[in-house]
C-alpha cells in the first residue's frame, strides 16, 4: 500500500485528499462546517491499484451559541436571546444558571438548569428566580453527535422587591431612663427580595406617638433610641430595607424606667421629709423641690439649689394636716435636661388652731334653741374635721354636747333647756388630733 485516497460528502459540500505512506492509520480533515453529518470514504492503493471504499457517517457537534449581552428582567424572571452559527444542526440545548451569592444568602445556594428539546435556539424564559439577585447564565445546543461548547456567560440582575418578611425577634440590650438599646436578627434569606441596606426602627408610645431617634448599624442589626422618656411604655419596631423599599416589622414591648424616684413622709404637723434615688446612669448637679398645697394653694413654693449630692431634704414651715404635691427636678450634667420625680404627702394632723366662722344661734321655743356654725377657715384645720363640740350653759355652769359635722361647719339642736334662762353657746371643731379653740360665747 502507498497511499489512501479520503473523500467526503456532507454540510453541502465534498471534497477528497490524497494521503501518502502505507503506514499511516489516521488524518484530520479540517474546514468542515459544525453541525452537519457527513460520509467518508477511504480507499487504499497499491501500484496504480485501488482497493474497494470503506464508507461510515459522521456527525459534528454544535458550535456554541451566542448570547446577546441585554437581558430583559422582572421580579422573578430574565429572557435570555442568542443564536447559533448557521449551519449547525441542533435538536435541543441546556440553559444554566447560577446566583451571584455576594449579594443575599451566601450560604444558600440557588443554581439550577433547563433541558429543552428543540431544533434551533433563539433565546429562552428563567422563571422562579430571586427577586434583587444576580445570575450569571449560559447555553450549550446539541445534537446527534453530542454537546458543543459553552456559549459566553451574561449576568441578569432581577428586579428587587420590598422585603416580604420582618426581621428576626428583637433583643433588648440595655434601657435607661431615656434610651434603650435593641438587637435583631436578620430577615429569612428567602424574603430579603434584594440586598438589605437599612433597618427603619421606632419606638411608640401607648399613644401612638413616635418618640426619640434612632441611630442603626446595619451590620450589626443593632439600634440605640435616644430622646425617650422615662417611666414609660414603648413599643419598639425594626423593619428592613432594600432599594425596593421598606418590608414588614417585628417589635417589642419596652419600658423605660423612672429617672428620679421620689417619696415623702411626715416628720412633724409642720414639716415633710422628702427623699429620693436617681437612677445610676444619670449623674446630676443641683436638685429643686417644688411644692403646693393640694387644697388651696393656687401658686407653687420652690426651694432650689440642693446639694447633688444629697438623697433628701426637709421641708418645714408647711401646714398641720395638709396634703401637698411635691415634684423633686434633678438638673443633670452635661446636656443630659433634667428629670422629675413627684409625689403627695401629708402633714401630721393637730388639733384646729382657729374655731368655727359664723355660729348663729336661733331660739326654736320656750325650752330649745338650734346652733349653727361654719366651717374653720382652710389654714387652721390642722388636718380632717372629724366632729364638733358645742358647749351650753348658764352663766358658771356648761355641759358640752358631741354633734357631727364635717369641714364645711354643722348644725344641732340642743332641748331641755329652763325657760327664761340667758345660755351661752360655744362652738370647737375636732380632729385627730384634738379639740381646737372655741367660739366666743
Amino acid at each position: 500500500i502507498t497511499g489512501y485516497t479520503i473523500s467526503y460528502t456532507g454540510g453541502g459540500s465534498s471534497g477528497s485528499v490524497d494521503v501518502s505512506g502505507g503506514s499511516t492509520n489516521s488524518y484530520t480533515l479540517t474546514g468542515l462546517t459544525n453541525g452537519q453529518t457527513y460520509t467518508i470514504s477511504i480507499v487504499a492503493t497499491s501500484s496504480g491499484l485501488s482497493s474497494p471504499p470503506v464508507q461510515a457517517s459522521v456527525g459534528l457537534v454544535p458550535s456554541a451559541p451566542v448570547l446577546d449581552s441585554t437581558t430583559t428582567v422582572t421580579a422573578t424572571t430574565v429572557i435570555i436571546s442568542g443564536s447559533v452559527p448557521s449551519g449547525s444542526v441542533v435538536t435541543g440545548y441546556v440553559v444554566q444558571w447560577q446566583r451571584d451569592t455576594s449579594i443575599v444568602c451566601p450560604d444558600l445556594r440557588d443554581d439550577g438548569s433547563v433541558t429543552v428539546a428543540s431544533s434551533s435556539f433563539t433565546g429562552h424564559t428563567i422563571t422562579g428566580l430571586e427577586p434583587g439577585n444576580r445570575y450569571t447564565i449560559t447555553v450549550t445546543v446539541s445534537n446527534g453527535a453530542g454537546s458543543g461548547p459553552v456559549s459566553n456567560a451574561v449576568a441578569a440582575m432581577i428586579t428587587a422587591t420590598a422585603p416580604s418578611g420582618p426581621p428576626g425577634p428583637i433583643t433588648l440590650v440595655t434601657v435607661t431612663p431615656n434610651s434603650a438599646i435593641v438587637q435583631w436578627g436578620e430577615v429569612l434569606c428567602l424574603q430579603r427580595n434584594g440586598e438589605i441596606t437599612d433597618y427603619t426602627v421606632t419606638a411608640t408610645n401607648s399613644d401612638g406617638m413616635e418618640e426619640g431617634t434612632a441611630s442603626v448599624d446595619v451590620d450589626a442589626r443593632r439600634a440605640t433610641i435616644s430622646g425617650l422618656t422615662p417611666s414609660t411604655q414603648y413599643t419598639v419596631s425594626v423593619a428592613a430595607v432594600n432599594s425596593a423599599g421598606t418590608g414588614p416589622s417585628t417589635t417589642l414591648p419596652v419600658e423605660t424606667p423612672d429617672g428620679l424616684t421620689v417619696s415623702a413622709t411626715p416628720s412633724s404637723s409642720t414639716s415633710l421629709t422628702i427623699s429620693w434615688t436617681l437612677e445610676d446612669s444619670l449623674t446630676a448637679t443641683s436638685y429643686t423641690i417644688s411644692y403646693y398645697n393640694t387644697n388651696t394653694d393656687c401658686f407653687t413654693h420652690s426651694r432650689s439649689g440642693i446639694s447633688a449630692s444629697g438623697t433628701s431634704y426637709t421641708l418645714d414651715g408647711l401646714e398641720e394636716g395638709t396634703e401637698y404635691s411635691i415634684t423633686v427636678t434633678a438638673t443633670l450634667t452635661g446636656n443630659g435636661g433634667t428629670q422629675e420625680g413627684s409625689t403627695t404627702a401629708t402633714t401630721l394632723t393637730a388639733a384646729p388652731s382657729a374655731p368655727p366662722t359664723g355660729v348663729v344661734v336661733r331660739v326654736e321655743s320656750s325650752t330649745s334653741i338650734t346652733v349653727q356654725w361654719g366651717p374653720v377657715e382652710c389654714r387652721h384645720q390642722n388636718g380632717e374635721i372629724t366632729g364638733y363640740w358645742a358647749r351650753y350653759g348658764e352663766e358658771g355652769s356648761s355641759e358640752v354636747q358631741m354633734v357631727s359635722g364635717d369641714s364645711s361647719g354643722g348644725m344641732t339642736t340642743v332641748s331641755g333647756l329652763t325657760k327664761e334662762i340667758v345660755y351661752t353657746v360655744q362652738v370647737a371643731a375636732v380632729t385627730s388630733s384634738g379639740t381646737g379653740a372655741y367660739s366666743d360665747p
